[in-house]
């Protein structure tokens, strides 16, 4: 995942919307391990450099038990806070047919232009 936003950025490749859905944990071709609570920082901070100059959105989503909305929001403020725009997440849950109860499924959190 950062190996191809590296080449993107060093491509000067830009885009205008992101979405992201990285895993909590994986291994890469190489043995290389990937955990979401020590690699979004990097993963966000790639994203953000290859962001356009005026960008649409970026939509985060984790599905890592921990890893509230609020802190999807913060990693967003913290690479996106220097851009105009609004925040905002929330819990992602799946509904009972019967509405009665709701199975968390995770959590998101999104940036976007004003």
């Amino acid at each position: 995942m950062t190996k191809c936003l590296t080449r993107e950025v060093r491509r000067g490749n830009r885009y205008d919307a992101i979405v992201l859905d990285p895993p909590s944990f994986g291994r890469g071709s190489k043995g290389e391990v990937w955990k979401l609570e020590r690699d979004l920082p990097l993963l966000l901070d790639l994203c953000s450099q290859v962001l356009s100059n005026a960008p649409l959105f970026v939509l985060l989503s984790a599905h890592t038990p921990g890893v509230t909305p609020l802190v999807l929001e913060h990693l967003l403020a913290d690479v996106l806070g220097n851009r105009s725009g609004r925040l905002m997440s929330m819990e992602m849950a799946i509904p009972h047919r019967d509405g009665t109860c709701v199975l968390p499924s995770g959590a998101l959190a999104r940036w976007s232009r004003d």
